[in-house]
This record gives C-alpha cells, structure tokens and sequence, in this order.
C-alpha cells in the first residue's frame, strides 16, 4: 500500500473517531465515507464538498466546514486558531444508479432466509451499497415497514397469495 493510501485511510480513521463528537458533521462526511468503504477507492472525485480541520497544537481538536482555514476569519479579522492544522479535503459520493426494478410497489414479497417477514412493497431506495433495495409492509403487522436488499427477497407462490 502506497503513502498516500495509507494517509488517506489513517485520514478516513480520523474521521470515524472524531466524529461523534461534531455535532454538525455535515453529511457529506457520511457520504464521503461511504463511498470509500463501498468502492474501495480513496482517490478523490472532482472538487471536495467540504474540510477536515485538525487544531495545529491539538491533534484531538477538530471541525469540519465549508473551506479550508485562512491566517484571517473572514468574520471576525482575528487570527484563527485552526490555520496551520492538518486539513483534509472531503469528497461527495457518487449517485447510485437504480438498475432496472427487481419488484414493482404493490408486488406481494418475503425474505428468503432468516426471520420471516412477508407483504406488500410499498417503496423503493438505492444507495452506494445497496443499489436495487425495497421497502416492504408487513401482512401481518398493517403499518410496520422493513427495508431488504433486492435480493434478500423473492416473490410470494402464486398457491400462497390469499
């Protein structure tokens, strides 16, 4: 593994343990996140969407935001404090695609394996790792909603549609 994967993943492990402490972590960290760990590429996409920002004389310290620091605040004219800390650019995900629909809304659905949980699709999601995905309301329990992978499911038997 070449310096810069290893920095880039060091980096990405910052991020994950510092994380919950900023409570305004924007999403495009999470996102950034994902699609490193989804396509296992650490280069990075086009123009970064936001920066990490690591105090100077306290690695722990930290914020994510919009630009790198400057010498000035553009606020305030005083020096900040953070200029001169380790700052990494963070990159939005690529939009997954929905390949072409494994189920249709209203299609009567169960889970191939593991507990057991059968209805109707209600609606679709697609995400970096799950690009073909459903939501399913349960015939059992009206108005309770799990979401599976595409295949994670499979048509109900034309001998069990009731």
């Amino acid at each position: 593994m070449n310096a810069t994967v290893t920095q880039q993943l060091e980096d990405l492990r910052m991020l994950v343990v510092t994380w919950q402490y900023d409570r305004d972590c924007p999403a495009k960290v999470v996102a950034e996140i994902d699609r490193m760990l989804a396509t296992g590429k650490t280069e990075p996409q086009s123009e970064p969407v936001a920066y990490k920002v690591w105090h100077p004389k306290n690695p722990k310290c930290s914020y994510v935001g919009a630009e790198p620091p400057s010498e000035f605040r553009a606020d305030t004219g005083e020096p900040d404090e953070y200029f001169g800390g380790r700052v990494v650019p963070l990159y939005a995900a690529p939009q997954a695609q929905h390949p072409q629909p494994t189920f249709n809304r209203g299609d009567r659905v169960r889970k191939r394996s593991g507990s057991a949980w059968q209805g109707r699709v209600v609606g679709e999601y697609c995400t970096t790792l799950t690009p073909d995905g459903y939501a399913v309301e349960s015939d059992a329990h009206p108005g309770s909603v799990q979401i599976y992978p595409a295949k994670a499911l499979e048509n109900m038997p034309k001998d069990s549609l009731t």
